[in-house]
């Protein structure tokens, strides 16, 4: 007996089956259920002869006749009233359109502090006057930060520019489309 109860113990300790070679009756009496023991479970099982292992489940039978479920149907609350959906849908929205509104207003926050300075714009805009540069000489100004210059040429330099050969040059590209006005010549360096 003592080696069935420590069996008994390990398979309750481990929650696993154990299949124990013992009849019906000593299993009650290991267990002392025997007051609780419902004798209507021995009808499906049937008898086993005593030395055969068998596996056995004992379940309390006593719940299915006594139980009864709780009924928390005073504690539903209602349905509502469709002013109070109203309410809700008008809340919800409300708070959708202004937390969209100032998602709005953090992104062009941002992208206004990442655009070009005052300083920097005001830069962009050169203006020069073409009629102080004399024919045959150059002014270079500085436009954002990077040289400009601006040749006026005489009419051999414009002569020499349209006779070169495209083929020989890095970028082939003739004078025409380079210079809008054939006088004038403006780079970027």
């Amino acid at each position: 007996m003592a080696s069935l109860a420590t069996k008994l113990a390990s398979a309750s300790l481990n929650r696993s089956f154990v299949t124990l070679p013992a009849t019906a009756a000593g299993i009650r009496t290991v267990l002392n259920r025997s007051a609780h023991y419902s004798s209507h479970d021995d009808d499906h099982h049937g008898h086993v002869p005593a030395g055969i292992a068998q596996q056995k489940r004992f379940n309390h039978t006593s719940a299915r006749e006594t139980t009864e479920i709780p009924n928390f149907d005073k504690y539903k609350s209602g349905s509502g009233d469709a002013s109070n959906r109203a309410f809700s849908y008008f809340m919800v929205g409300t708070t959708g359109a202004l937390s969209f509104l100032g998602a709005k207003t953090t992104v062009a926050d941002f992208l206004a502090n990442m655009s070009a300075s005052a300083d920097v714009l005001a830069l962009a805009k050169v203006e020069v006057d073409l009629n102080s540069i004399p024919e045959g000489r150059n002014v270079t100004i500085k436009w954002r930060g990077k040289p400009v210059f601006i040749r006026h040429r005489t009419a051999d330099e414009i002569e020499e520019a349209n006779s070169v050969n495209i083929a020989e040059l890095r970028d082939p590209q003739n004078d025409a489309e380079r210079a809008q006005k054939p006088e004038w010549l403006v780079m970027l360096g």
